[in-house]
Formats: structure tokens, sequence, C-alpha cells
């Protein structure tokens, strides 16, 4: 009407959405139980530019998370929340509140999630080369594969928690501890293997000796390795095979 001010307001119908299916704790429905620090993350859909998202597990109040979208969902964004450090006292399932807010609706969940209890250690039951020799660990100066089998029955093993230390042999390898990963870890059963590939030992003079060890095997779960036996001699040898002589064998 003429001399009146007219005030528009939008309307925002829609509120956040918790995508109860995607919360996530660490990397694996399998823990340990007892008291655990663990990143957790969960998937919120929202129609606005943003979404603030708070976590509670018990008395614990693990606050903000940061919240970033990631996709989109009939047209509205898809934002991953994500806490770093949360304490979490594991058992076979725990509880959650989550609260998102777009800054005009609030919603307020609360979700229990189940979990596996994984309590056993990984055992080491044999550490050397790919090729041992009557037990002997015999090395060439640029390309050996190093081979580490375990036994572990619950969450398994990720490559990059078994390490070991070949600093005895070259000083290439290595992470800022001079630790190196495995490049990979194959399951069969109940039994893992894992692989170290094109490890050099430069560092060894010909027909010279050293060793190198098995440090850390953590499994999914958090659960540190026993390792029996983890230190191997090594042997270097550049030697090629020769032949020296050739027999036919005629029928």
């Amino acid at each position: 009407h003429e001399g009146k001010d007219v005030i528009a307001f939008a309307f925002d119908g829609f509120a956040p959405q918790i995508r109860e299916e995607n919360l996530t704790f660490g990397q694996s429905n399998f823990v340990a139980s007892g008291e655990a620090i663990v990143p957790v993350s969960v998937d919120v859909l929202e129609d606005g530019p943003d979404v603030e998202t708070t976590l509670k597990i018990g008395t614990f109040d693990a606050g903000k998370g940061q919240c970033g979208g990631i996709g989109t969902d009939n047209n509205k964004t898809l934002f991953r929340c994500v806490w770093t450090g949360v304490r979490v006292n594991f058992a076979s399932s725990v509880s959650v509140t989550l609260e998102a807010t777009d800054g005009n609706n609030k919603v307020s969940r609360t979700i229990t999630k189940q979990f596996s209890i994984d309590d056993d250690k990984p055992e080491l039951q044999s550490f050397g080369v790919e090729h041992a020799v009557s037990g002997q660990n015999f090395v060439n100066r640029e390309n050996n594969t190093f081979v580490a089998t375990f036994t572990e029955a619950g969450s398994g093993l990720d490559a990059h928690d078994v390490l070991a230390d070949f600093r005895g042999i070259n000083s290439r390898q290595g992470n800022n501890q001079g630790l190196t990963a495995a490049d990979e870890c194959v399951r069969s059963g109940s039994t893992w293997t894992c692989y170290w590939k094109g490890v050099p030992a430069s560092g060894i003079s010909s027909d010279g000796t050293s060793t190198v060890t098995l440090t850390e095997a953590t499994d999914k779960a958090g659960n540190r390795g026993i390792l029996d036996s983890p230190t191997i001699t090594v042997e270097r040898d550049d030697v090629a095979p020769v032949v020296q002589n050739v027999r036919a064998i005629v029928q």
C-alpha cells in the first residue's frame, strides 16, 4: 500500500536431515572394547548454503563438527560433518546425540550404533624374505620382497598399520621414524600376509650381514600385535649361479 513499507521474509520449510546410515566411528565397525579416541563423521542433507552440527556422547560434548559439502541429493547439498579426537567408551553399542541447524530450523536425533567387538590381537607367525633358503634370508642389492604372516580372525589388517625397520640394510626406506609400512596385506581365512616390495639392501656390503625388524602390527580395531621373533638376520648375495658343466642325457 502507498506510504507503507513492505517487508519480505524468505520461507525455509526444509529442516536438515541427519543421515543415520552414514554415521561412522573411525574406519571400521570392528572396535576393541574400552575407551578410545577416534574420528567421528555423519552426513547431513540441507537445502541452504551451510549447516551446523553438534555431537554428544553421554556426558562428553564434542561440540561443533567441521561440515563441508560432498555432493548433492534432489537438488539439496549433502554435507559431511567431522569431529577429530572424540573420546568413546566402546561396547557392543554406543548412543550419540546429534543436533543440526541451518539457522532457521533445528533437528535433534539420538542414534545407537552397533559394533562388533574385537579384542583379539594379531599374532606373528613368520617374517623374512619371500624366498628364504633353508631358513636363511638372502638379499640382493636393489630389489627384495619381505613377507610377514599373521593369524588374525577379527577386524583384519591395513597395510599402513604394519611397519618394519629396514634401516639396517638401507638408508632410503622409511617414514620420519625410519619405519616402512607394508605395500599390501592379503587375507586368506584367518591368515593375513603382508608384503614389502622393491626393498633395496645397498646398505650391506657384498657377503655382509645385517638385521631387519618387524616393529608393529595393529589391527583395524586398534589391537597391537603379538610379535614373537620379529628380528631376522639377512645376508647380501650378489653372486649369480654359474653353470659348471652341461650333460646331455640320451634315452
